[in-house]
């Protein structure tokens, strides 16, 4: 299951809990915006497989902010420079 920011996320975090099928969470903009740690998304960041964040600067946010783990946070960017 993929999950692209805060609301789906806490919403797959809750059927997790029900059912084994990973997860990966995609870090949304928007969720670049809250200056603070939401304790729920980063528990829900955290139950989940993996993290794709946009870039390397994004990937360091994410496991600052939340305290995840380096190898959980993958760096896909949106673009690629041809």
């Amino acid at each position: 299951v993929h999950a692209h920011g805060i609301g789906a996320s806490h919403a797959v975090a809750a059927a997790l809990k029900k059912t084994r099928v990973p997860i990966v969470h995609s870090y949304a903009e928007e969720d670049l915006a809250s200056p603070h740690r939401d304790k729920s998304y980063s528990r829900a960041l955290a139950a989940g497989s993996r993290i794709i964040a946009p870039s390397g600067y994004v990937a360091d946010l994410i496991t600052k902010r939340h305290e995840i783990a380096d190898g959980k946070v993958v760096v896909i960017p949106r673009r690629i420079d041809a």
